[in-house]
């Protein structure tokens, strides 16, 4: 019976564990295009504190740094050519900013210097992408996200399920060891 208790708190334990998952931080992919004839795209990642909200006008912002009633913006990466930019490498005084609208990314907002020092700096607005390098090259472009699938979440029923043949093995083998007595 402490063995059938113990299972119970594990299933238990594992489906509210499962519950925070979903919570869990959101990862997107990103690219850069061109869009004046230029040449330099870019890619690079970001990284959200929660699911953007879904829904007609839902406005979720994301900062670097919390800010009243609005998530967090984790990481933000991108490379153009041989340059990088981060959050660690935004301009000082500036806060960079992520925007969904109904779920589907609206605007980042960002603006710093290339990690490599060579001065190449970078803004981003609006769905329009400024990259400006030491010759004084400009390039403008537009960005898209994309959330590279995730591994599934198990679904409750799943972990019953599972919970359901783990406690049956225990009843098996213990019937088992009391015929053996």
């Amino acid at each position: 019976m402490a063995n059938l208790k113990k299972l119970a708190l594990a299933a238990t334990l594992a489906l509210v564990g499962s519950a925070g998952v979903a919570n869990a931080s959101v990862l997107y992919d990103l690219t850069f295009t061109p869009t004046t004839g230029g040449t330099l795209g870019g890619s690079g990642t970001m990284t959200i504190s929660a699911a953007p909200l879904t829904g007609v006008n839902q406005v979720s912002n994301y900062f670097q740094t919390p800010q009243s009633g609005s998530g967090t913006l984790s990481a933000l990466s991108m490379t153009f050519g041989s340059d990088t930019f981060n959050l660690a490498s935004k301009n000082n005084g500036t806060n960079p900013l992520v925007q969904f609208t109904s779920g589907v990314l609206d605007d980042i907002t960002y603006a710093g210097l290339a990690t490599n020092g060579d001065g190449d700096s970078l803004m981003i607005t609006s769905q329009f992408v400024y990259f400006t390098a030491a010759n004084r090259m400009q390039e403008i472009g537009t960005f898209t996200a994309v959330d590279p699938p995730a591994n599934p979440v198990p679904e409750p029923i799943t972990l019953s399920i599972f919970g359901a043949g783990l406690a049956g093995a225990v009843a098996m083998r213990r019937r088992k060891k009391s015929r053996q007595a």
